[in-house]
């Protein structure tokens, strides 16, 4: 019993190595929440135009080791200049995403923007 309890945990252990980002990851990542918050604040009419690289404010990704394809829940903050959306407030958006082949989707239905408006 134990030696199957030891040999499943090590199969765990080698199969989290396998869920680390590497750069490329970061910069599918980013284009991916960009396409994707881009498309739900203009339709929301919350932007006039699509986001910028430098919209994005600060993204952290968290990768979920214990499914066995690579998957990612995403949290960015994003501040779109000030003349796309007539305002200087922060916006979130949450998301999770799955790698296919080598491209980081956003799993349907997962998007969600939160406008965080700034007293002026």
């Amino acid at each position: 019993m134990k030696s199957v309890f030891a040999l499943g945990l090590m199969a765990l252990c080698f199969s989290s190595f396998s869920q680390e980002l590497v750069k490329s990851d970061y910069s599918k990542i980013k284009a991916m929440v960009l396409e994707n918050a881009s498309q739900a604040m203009l339709k929301s009419g919350s932007i006039s135009e699509a986001l910028r690289p430098y919209s994005l404010y600060s993204i952290k990704v968290t990768v979920d080791i214990v499914q066995t394809e690579e998957a990612a829940s995403v949290f960015a903050q994003i501040m779109p200049a000030e003349d796309n959306c007539n305002c200087q407030d922060i916006f979130e958006a949450t998301m999770d995403a799955n790698k296919t082949g080598n491209f980081w989707e956003m799993v349907e239905g997962s998007l969600v923007v939160k406008h965080i408006q700034i007293d002026h």
